[in-house]
């Protein structure tokens, strides 16, 4: 009988000193301003698909003013042969908080079962930091 007691005395006092964890996100700031970064962070695509929209997103308030994003590109894939992209940059215009960056697929740049990858890294936004986590897109060109 006491220790049924115990145990109906002590489950409420843990669940009450439990309390102050699952607060804390209220009481400490968690929000350090708007980012960007991509959507999405991988894909796979075949040669013969076209085109292949990227998202880029504005992560937080929407902008008055448009955001310019610059991104590099790298990985096994060849410019001209794999894809073909226009600019090193794409614009998230202000009142939005999205914008595609357009990869168009070159068919018959890769043998039937081969494989490249494209990396894209987003390198500046424009006055709005990066996201640390969403920073790179890796597509996987299929022939």
């Amino acid at each position: 009988m006491k220790i049924k007691l115990l145990i109906a005395i002590m489950i409420p006092l843990l669940f009450v000193g439990c309390d102050s964890i699952f607060d804390k996100g209220d009481a400490e700031k968690t929000f350090n301003g708007a980012q960007i970064g991509f959507f999405l962070t991988g894909a796979e695509v075949n040669q013969a698909s076209g085109t292949y929209n990227v998202e880029v997103q504005l992560i937080g308030e929407q902008r008055n003013s448009d955001v310019t994003v610059a991104f590099s590109t790298g990985g096994s894939a060849v410019s001209g042969t794999h894809y073909t992209i226009s600019g090193s940059s794409v614009t998230i215009p202000a009142g939005s908080s999205t914008a595609d960056i357009t990869v168009n697929l070159i068919d018959g740049g890769l043998a039937a079962g081969g494989e490249v990858d494209l990396v894209l890294t987003i390198t500046d936004g424009s006055g709005v930091k990066v996201a640390p986590n969403l920073d790179e897109f890796q597509i996987f060109i299929q022939g």
